[in-house]
């Protein structure tokens, strides 16, 4: 319970930051987290969800980044 806090409370603090579009690719990512419990679910195929889930933080360091090489193309 204390981690489904911290994950919402996390979320609240983070909405007003994150643009829309990074919110809709960290969902993306959690769906496809999903949908690979699912499969392990199913034993239809044996998924490291775990090894999965920095994927989750790609969308959000994404962002600046493509916003500073979009600046330094400016400068070039």
């Amino acid at each position: 319970m204390v981690y489904q806090g911290l994950v919402t409370l996390g979320a609240f603090l983070l909405v007003d930051i994150l643009s829309p579009e990074t919110i809709s690719a960290i969902s993306v990512m959690g769906s496809i987290l999903i949908i690979g419990l699912g499969i392990n679910l199913l034993k239809i195929k044996k998924l490291n969800i775990v090894n999965l889930l920095p994927a989750m933080f790609i969308p959000i360091l994404y962002e600046p980044i493509q916003s500073l090489i979009g600046t330094l193309k400016n400068y070039f």
